[in-house]
């Protein structure tokens, strides 16, 4: 099921922290993250991105539901990368309609449908990203993407994209798309911490799948 990732309410009483993203400017704890092109800051705030990555892969270790995980993806990238939108798709390359929006914030349903909708052969950055294994970003996404992506893209806000691809032993099982609404520089700091995200979601992903096959096996023998 996807998750739609909402800002918590300051007036509620705080939950968990599986339960909801970060409050703006402050990582889960007391981290302080500043957005990038803040004097002093070349790129992602590295202690925050750090601690973010570790939380990730302890909760990755420790079997937390995907579910859950995706939340946490979702509200640490939103917060650490300052974004005004974020998608986890998982991929399916038995499907020719392959990608299947697994968490997302602030992307409208124009976005999730045409990205539902694109086929496997489609000449889009995110399946650039797939198949190199690669992370492609586009600095200004309305000049250098083309046709269908550009008219949905300016419809929509959207003026910079990362694409982070989901890779495990070889086999690609989703994308983590990051989105600017502005032009937006990627650094090699933010592209290799995108691609930190992505591993750990690789990881994540993979271990399910795995323990799925593993499960559904014992039980076909037992039966």
């Amino acid at each position: 099921m996807a998750v739609a990732y909402e800002p918590p309410d300051p007036d509620a009483h705080r939950p968990a922290a599986s339960q909801v993203g970060p409050q703006p400017g402050h990582a889960r704890g007391t981290t302080h993250v500043r957005p990038f092109g803040e004097p002093g800051l070349a790129g992602p705030d590295a202690l925050s991105g750090g601690d973010a990555l570790r939380r990730l892969a302890s909760e990755v270790s420790g079997r937390l539901d995907l579910d859950t995980i995706f939340e946490d993806v979702v509200a640490d990238a939103m917060e650490i990368f300052q974004l005004a939108r974020i998608g986890l798709w998982l991929y399916d390359g038995r499907r020719r309609t392959p990608l299947t929006i697994a968490a997302h914030h602030g992307l409208t349903d124009e976005v999730l449908e045409w990205v539902s909708s694109l086929v496997a052969d489609a000449p889009v950055a995110g399946f650039k990203a797939l198949a190199t294994r690669e992370v492609v970003a586009l600095q200004d996404a309305l000049t250098e993407s083309t046709g269908g992506a550009r008219d949905v893209y300016a419809r929509n806000g959207i003026r910079s994209v990362c694409f982070a691809p989901i890779i495990f032993r070889d086999e690609p099982l989703g994308l983590l798309v990051l989105y600017h609404d502005r032009v937006h520089g990627w650094t090699p700091d933010e592209t290799a911490l995108a691609r930190g995200f992505a591993d750990q979601m690789a990881s994540a992903v993979g271990n399910h799948r795995l323990n799925s096959a593993a499960s559904s096996l014992a039980a076909r023998l037992e039966a």
